[in-house]
């Protein structure tokens, strides 16, 4: 046994495991311990010591001899079985065979290990390491490929004007062109052939340029964040001759600056100050920028260090700036008078806005997802972990991409919340979510389950969407949405009970009037099933079965409803031990080779029922959950897919009513949550089909489908 130590190689007899002996300690000159070791053989290894490789000859345990191969360097190594060991320097691969020289392998390493990533479209990425900038086709996120690369490094020089390494340390895109920030000043980078990126440009950037910080480009003008020299200016609109145009050190309290990161936008930059917080420079007064407002994050006697301010990102009006600590989120609508909105705790080495108030975090381990619609109140909803640490983030297209200290990866979103202020509001965000425009709408309810259920197969007949209304009246929200839509029919479900006339009435506001309204209710929620069965018989043609829920309760013709639609089967509702008469007329009239489906268990719909209908299967499991899960197997045998599935509460129903139609036009499955978090049962199906599911919509605001649910919900498809 040979361990690893500081000081030398000690060779160790473990022949007795309880009483291990060491034999003999190698300690040669210049030789600083071992990162790596391995056997090439019984009497031969090699081994890393501070980026040098030694072999060692251990034929003799009580006099071990070795020394370091000249002309080499080597940060990887394994062995093969005793027979040799590979090394690997960063460019290629070697062999080292016993007794023999290191010979190459000819395996050559041309994938960057990027430090630092931008975005310069929706299918492409540039990225930095050491001192290569790097091209990634990002056309297939999942992936990902270097298509160009090109060297880089403005030259730097210390102070006695010796010549120092130059490593790319931020870069920035803009379409066809890129900066690429090294230790000596910056780099402009043609991206009209992505497959041979060219420099077209290069400015030195005065003494002190170690280590910048962060990079934006915006209107032909380059921004740098440099820790000490300050925020720079350039103007490439001519990229091969950039200029710099003006320069603002911002010092705190301390005489010091330590500018971190830069976003812009319009005539204003807005800078990440390590030791303060975030300050607002007036870009448009050069040459000499100043810094027209200040708020102060970070106090150097009273706040930790880890509060430091490191990154900033820009949405809009909506500015996110990430510490050691939190993500805080400001309006920046007036840019002189920044408002802080609200604080989410948490390592932030990275923003990428997720659209719709959601955000994406880089971390120590990972990247989290971040609620922050309401930036009082935000949440992260779930975390991704990867290796190596300290995430960068950018995005093209749909995809995030992150790097670490080793590795690019790219990443799906992983959930979407879809509500509003109550049920109608989150009805027609539902709604909006997948209907640009529809012809007809149908009109049920909110304030009961059955016939807005009921209806999913017909508007899914119909490329209709489900909007809910109150008996009496149509809330302003939905009639907007009517409009949205530009629909021109409606179908309304339900008697005057369910919907009145009144609420009929106020479709004249949205144009829709008359013979443009069609009504379908029964005298009773059962005789409405069986009518809006008919209407659907009438768009189809035959009918390939029927699914059979209980008219008392919600969950189990919730979870049907998506699959029923798809199929192009109508839902018809029974009593738990009762099948009403018009139900049973309806089920006798199908076609002999129609299948009968039975959602839910015997407490929903009892054996003595679905005898009577002379059911072909029944969906069910242990409770509403189960039941939910089952179902949502049978659709993915049905023509479903797993890509995505949304997530309701299986408590309430009034969210999740639009939800059907919706889900059948994506063709995916629904779960539920319960009032405590995410049950075992969905749950289970969710990380059963993980290696398949990217995305989860969730239904509801937080107080139909918790915090708890959906971040249960992200570990299922993610631990």
């Amino acid at each position: 046994a040979i361990p690893l130590n500081d000081t030398g190689l000690d060779v160790i007899d473990v022949s007795s495991t309880s009483a291990p002996v060491r034999l003999s300690r190698f300690t040669p000159g210049g030789f600083h311990g071992l990162s790596a070791l391995a056997a090439v053989s019984a009497t031969e290894l090699v081994g890393i010591s501070e980026g040098d490789l030694w072999r060692f000859d251990v034929s003799n345990p009580a006099a071990p001899s070795g020394s370091a191969v000249e002309g080499f360097a080597c940060d990887a190594l394994t062995a093969d079985d005793g027979r040799m060991a590979v090394v690997g320097n960063g460019a290629a691969l070697y062999a080292v065979v016993p007794g023999g020289p290191v010979e190459p392998l000819g395996v050559w390493q041309p994938a960057a290990v990027p430090s630092c990533v931008a975005s310069a479209t929706s299918t492409l990425a540039v990225a930095g390491d050491g001192a290569v900038f790097s091209c990634w086709d990002m056309s297939d996120p999942r992936a990902p490929e270097v298509v160009g690369t090109v060297a880089c490094g403005v030259p730097v020089f210390n102070e006695w004007g010796d010549p120092l390494d130059s490593s790319i340390r931020s870069v920035a895109a803009d379409g066809a062109e890129a900066v690429v920030v090294t230790d000596g000043g910056i780099e402009m980078v043609d991206l009209g052939d992505p497959t041979a990126p060219s420099v077209a440009g290069t400015l030195a950037l005065g003494p002190g340029m170690w280590a910048p910080a962060g990079a934006a480009m915006a209107d032909g003008r380059v921004f740098v964040a440099q820790l000490e020299s300050g925020l720079w200016m350039v103007d490439a609109r001519n990229p091969a001759a950039p200029i710099e145009i003006g320069r603002v050190v911002p010092a705190n309290a301390y005489g010091r600056c330590m500018v971190q990161d830069v976003a812009v936008s319009g005539r204003y930059a807005f800078i990440a100050d390590f030791e303060y917080g975030l300050r607002v420079v007036d870009a448009s007064a050069t040459p000499a920028p100043r810094v027209v407002a200040s708020i102060a994050t970070f106090n150097m006697n009273a706040s930790p260090v880890i509060d430091r301010p490191g990154t900033v990102t820009l949405d809009g009006t909506r500015l996110y700036l990430g510490s050691g600590s939190s993500l805080k989120v400001f309006s920046v609508a007036d840019p002189l008078h920044p408002v802080l909105l609200g604080t989410v705790g948490g390592f932030t080495s990275g923003i990428v806005p997720g659209g719709d108030g959601y955000v994406y975090a880089g971390t120590m381990a990972g990247v989290r997802t971040v609620d922050l619609r309401n930036p009082a109140a935000g949440y992260v909803v779930g975390t991704t972990a990867l290796p190596d640490g300290y995430v960068r983030l950018t995005r093209c297209g749909d995809a995030l991409v992150a790097v670490t200290g080793n590795d690019l990866f790219t990443m799906d979103p992983m959930t979407e919340r879809i509500y509003g202020a109550n049920r109608f509001d989150t009805g027609v965000a539902v709604v909006r979510s997948e209907f640009d425009t529809a012809d007809t709408v149908v009109i049920a309810s909110g304030r009961a389950f059955a016939d807005a259920l009921c209806g999913a197969p017909l508007a899914y007949a119909l490329d209709a969407p489900v909007l809910l209304v109150e008996p009496g009246s149509i809330p302003p929200a939905v009639l907007a949405e009517i409009d949205r839509l530009g629909a021109t029919h409606a179908v309304v479900l339900g008697g005057e009970g369910a919907v009145s006339a009144t609420a009929v009435g106020q479709l004249a506001s949205v144009g829709i009037a008359g013979d443009d309204v069609e009504r379908i209710g029964g005298a009773s929620r059962y005789e409405t099933a069986v009518l809006v069965s008919e209407r659907l018989r009438d768009i189809t043609g035959d009918l390939p079965g029927a699914f059979i829920a209980s008219g008392v309760g919600f969950p189990d013709a919730l979870a049907g409803a998506p699959v029923a639609a798809r199929i192009g089967s109508p839902i018809l509702l029974t009593r738990s031990s009762e099948v009403p008469t018009v139900t049973a007329a309806a089920v006798e009239a199908l076609a002999d080779t129609a299948t009968v489906v039975i959602l839910g268990g015997t407490g929903a719909v009892s054996q003595a029922c679905s005898s009577t209908l002379g059911a072909d299967v029944r969906l069910s499991g242990a409770d509403r959950y189960d039941t939910a899960r089952v179902v949502a197997e049978y659709g993915l045998a049905h023509g479903f897919t797993a890509r995505s599935c949304y997530l309701s509460s299986g408590v309430a129903f009034p969210d999740a009513l639009s939800t059907g139609v919706v889900a059948a036009r994506i063709g995916v499955p629904v779960v539920f949550s319960s009032g405590g978090g995410l049950p075992a049962p969905s749950a289970g199906f969710l990380r059963a089909h993980r290696d398949e599911t990217t995305e989860i919509l969730v239904v509801g605001g937080r107080g139909a489908v918790s915090v708890t649910a959906e971040t249960g919900a992200v570990a299922a498809l993610t631990r």
